[in-house]
């Protein structure tokens, strides 16, 4: 199980993970709260 699906077990994908227009990639979720979650990874800002 990905770590994305267990912050949504209860909840619900708002918009699953996917590219951003300035080049991350980005996804968004609302937990069993209904609290709302922003994911960012941007692959060349690591470390």
């Amino acid at each position: 199980m990905s770590s994305l699906n267990a912050f949504t077990l209860g909840g619900e994908m708002e918009a699953p993970i996917g590219d951003s227009p300035w080049g991350s990639y980005i996804g968004c979720f609302r937990d069993k709260y209904g609290i709302e979650w922003i994911i960012e990874f941007d692959p060349n800002n690591v470390g």
